[in-house]
């Protein structure tokens, strides 16, 4: 049974192109034959459906040391966590502070099992004031280690957005 809903298509880039899909039943899957026909009658595409994973879920941090979500979690610094893809990439996110205390070599958080490095990696991520330092590490025990700071070098937040790395 073939029936047909409004679709739009876009091809080469050059922008999108109402239509109308054919299905070959009531919902599309990965592999599946489509046939459009553009509005105007005059061209009929036919392919196969692609799946096109979702998008992975952040997993909320549960931080250690009165580490939070910088200024508490309040827009628009409310989230931080971390996600892997479907390349086995660990990916962390989020910025954060400590409410304001002095910082030490310390352990931010542990990531669990399945998130972690095979070995010891080392980032150097944001920091504000930017004439301050900090230095991250993740260890294979899944802690992220806040390496440099302190009242000698204090730091006002850290973001930790853009830090990634293959799971074991």
């Amino acid at each position: 049974m073939t029936s047909t809903a409004p679709l739009t298509v876009t091809i080469g880039g050059s922008g999108p192109i109402p239509g109308v899909v054919a299905l070959d039943g009531p919902i599309l899957s990965a592999g599946d034959v489509v046939s459009v026909m553009m509005s105007a009658g005059t061209a009929l595409v036919q392919g196969r459906v692609v799946a096109i994973p979702a998008p992975p879920a952040i997993i909320p941090f549960t931080f250690s040391n009165g580490w939070r979500v910088f200024g508490g979690g309040a827009a628009p610094y409310g989230h931080a966590g971390f996600w892997r893809d479907a390349s086995g990439r660990v990916h962390l996110e989020g910025l954060l502070d400590r409410n304001g205390a002095n910082w030490a070599v310390q352990v931010i958080l542990t990531l669990p099992v399945g998130y972690r490095p095979p070995s010891a990696r080392v980032f150097h991520p944001g920091v504000n004031p930017a004439n301050a330092a900090a230095r991250v590490d993740v260890q294979p025990n899944g802690q992220l280690l806040l390496q440099v700071g302190g009242a000698s070098n204090p730091v006002g937040y850290l973001t930790l957005s853009g830090i990634s790395f293959l799971a074991a």
